[in-house]
């Protein structure tokens, strides 16, 4: 079963809808910090029949010349957060499941049509797809006497430091925890940090499995909090983190 990252795991429109665009309360806002781009661990290649069939529906609708991932971790996030891979109605999804730095996501939100607009007081931009429906949602919401507003400033599209930024945020903070609770050992801890953004990922999932959870709240896997470098659906400008996802109405 391939299907989004379940953050808060809500959409502004149906899977069957026109464009995809993520609402979700994942992450805050953190400073910027330099990272140093990488390879994959594996070449990536052009999706063959077969591969598209063996996905189903899901794999029908991927792009023509969408990047399969060679690698676990890659495969694992397509699986997690697969549904903005599908996004349509003039939106354009990613070909691939990482961007590897930030002159990919550059390029990428280049090619794009985007559409800015003022919401909360706060500018947003979005591809023009997810934009109209983010403002019929808001719209619809209004209707109801309900409020649709970014969380944050950095609510809708993020460059790639951004979300390393975002990564470190939860990366950090529980290595330190786990230390001081004798579950990790100082010299491994050290070399988790000595390693490049997309190379913790791995490192981190394989801790998880022994319930030493990267979380912000330390009880789940870290890729439920926020997305690992150069996977955020912000990049791809289908993704709006919404101040009230808590109130059910408004999911």
């Amino acid at each position: 079963m391939f299907r989004s990252v379940l953050i808060v795991g809500v959409f502004i429109v149906s899977f069957a809808g026109l464009c995809l665009g993520q609402v979700n309360g994942s992450g805050g806002k953190q400073p910027t910090i330099a990272s140093t781009p990488r390879e994959l661990p594996a070449p990536q290649s052009e999706m063959t029949i077969k591969e598209r069939e063996k996905m189903g529906r899901f794999g029908r609708h991927l792009p023509s010349d969408f990047q399969i991932p060679a690698d676990g971790i890659a495969k694992k996030l397509l699986r997690e957060y697969g549904a903005v891979f599908v996004s349509s109605g003039g939106c354009v999804p990613p070909k691939t499941v990482v961007f590897h730095d930030q002159p990919e996501v550059a390029a990428f939100q280049k090619s794009v049509e985007t559409q800015t607009e003022t919401i909360g007081e706060m500018p947003m931009t979005l591809q023009s797809g997810a934009m109209k429906a983010l403002l019929a949602a808001i719209a619809e919401a209004r209707d109801q006497g309900m409020s649709i507003t970014p969380r944050d400033t950095d609510a809708a599209s993020r460059n790639y430091d951004e979300s390393v930024s975002l990564w470190a945020s939860r990366v950090e903070p529980a290595l330190s925890h786990w230390v001081d609770k004798k579950k990790i050992e100082v010299m491994e801890a050290e070399r988790i940090r000595s390693l490049q953004p997309f190379e913790q990922v791995s490192e981190v999932l394989k801790l998880e499995k022994k319930k030493i959870y990267f979380a912000k709240d330390l009880q789940k896997s870290i890729i439920y909090s926020v997305a690992p470098p150069g996977t955020s659906q912000h990049l791809s400008m289908l993704a709006f983190d919404v101040k009230e996802f808590e109130n059910t109405n408004v999911r």
